[in-house]
């Protein structure tokens, strides 16, 4: 699981502005959320239409194209792969881990 954070940190910002948008932009609303008792703690969950609209956003998110430290637009689901690939080759050759960088 820690493995799995470390490389979606850098991308933790475009959650951020996703969500941050939505409730500026009044598009997920407190009835968009439904509330869970699970194990004494309390829930909220984004429910059919707000986690519809959240998809949407995110996904139209990652298809935008960035220009990253190395200079060559890309989108952000092509550095995700890059930065996967690149990590799956330095545990498997034992070379050093580079990735791309999010500036």
């Amino acid at each position: 699981c820690a493995l799995a954070s470390d490389l979606l940190e850098p991308l933790r910002h475009l959650a951020e502005r996703i969500v941050l948008s939505l409730i500026h932009l009044k598009e997920i609303a407190p009835d968009d959320f439904s509330v869970q008792e699970k194990h004494g703690t309390t829930c909220h969950r984004l429910n059919g239409e707000g986690f519809r609209t959240f998809i949407h956003r995110y996904e139209h998110t990652m298809a935008s194209r960035f220009t990253p430290t190395n200079g060559e637009k890309m989108s952000y689901n092509a550095w995700l792969d890059e930065t996967a690939d690149s990590l799956v080759r330095a545990l498997k050759f034992g070379i050093s881990y580079q990735p791309l960088r999010i500036d």
